[in-house]
Order: C-alpha cells, then sequence, then structure tokens
C-alpha cells in the first residue's frame, strides 16, 4: 500500500503461502512416502504459482518460455532421485554419486533454454566438471564404507 495504494502485494504472500502450506505439512503430517508427497504437493502448487507471479508484474511471457520448462524438469528430476533414494537397497553413497551425475543432463537441458531465453551463450562446462567431481568423491566415499563393512 505504500507504493501504490493497492494490496496487490498480498498476492506474492498468500500464494507463497499456499506453496509452503502444501510443501511441508506432508513432511510433518505423514510417516510413509513423505518426500515423494511432499514433491507432489510442490509439482501442483509452484507452477500456478509463477503464472500468479507473471500476472502481477508487467513483464510477461517468461513463465512460459523460461519458468514452466525449468520447473518441469526440476520436478521430473527430484522425483527421479526421490525414487532413486527412496526405494533402492543399494549404498546410499553410491546411488548419492549416480543422482549428482544425473545432474549433468539437467544443466544442460537447463542451461540450453537459458540461452534461449537470454539470446547468448552461456558457460557451464565447469558446471559439468564440478558435478564429475562430486560423483567420483562420493562413489570413493561409498567404496570405503562398503570395504569397512566387510
Amino acid at each position: 500500500m505504500a507504493i501504490n495504494d493497492k494490496l496487490s502485494w498480498s498476492y506474492y504472500v498468500i500464494g507463497g503461502l499456499v506453496v509452503a502450506w502444501f510443501t511441508l505439512m506432508p513432511l510433518i503430517n505423514l510417516k510413509r512416502n513423505k518426500w515423494l508427497v511432499t514433491l507432489i504437493g510442490l509439482a501442483i502448487t509452484s507452477i500456478p504459482y509463477l503464472y500468479l507471479i507473471e500476472s502481477l508484474i508487467t513483464v510477461k511471457g517468461w513463465v512460459s518460455a523460461l519458468a514452466l520448462p525449468l520447473a518441469i524438469i526440476t520436478i521430473a528430476y527430484s522425483f527421479i532421485v526421490i525414487c532413486i533414494l527412496s526405494y533402492s537397497k543399494f549404498n546410499k553413497w553410491y546411488l548419492s554419486s549416480f543422482s549428482v551425475l544425473l545432474l549433468i543432463p539437467y544443466s544442460i537441458i537447463g542451461n540450453t533454454l537459458i540461452e534461449r531465453y537470454v539470446g547468448r551463450n552461456i558457460y557451464y562446462l565447469h558446471n559439468i566438471i564440478a558435478l564429475i567431481f562430486i560423483s567420483v568423491i562420493l562413489s570413493y566415499i561409498g567404496y570405503h564404507k562398503s570395504r569397512k563393512k566387510q
């Protein structure tokens, strides 16, 4: 109200509270599958929230062109990682290493979307090198943890 005598700022807060509610309540209330249900709540509420933000600001077209594709691949990646970590019986360190490696195609796709939207090249080779390095470290830890058990 201090800027333009409107209450439109409150829609950001209300929308954020709805997203937070549907994201956090499964973590608090559920015993089983809490991470999967939490991600479903986030997936259902985050995309409408992005459109709400777009409707409240003067810049238009960024949700469909950039935010929606990024949100979809982020949610898909998160579902894959949660399923891998929750339902697999393999060493958690190896699974974490594999999950980090899955960030490489995610990074390439995401950076390509951003490049197309902003209209210039983004150098992201250092991201891929860092992800490989982190994955190797996690595999190394997993290897030594499994050797100690034997």
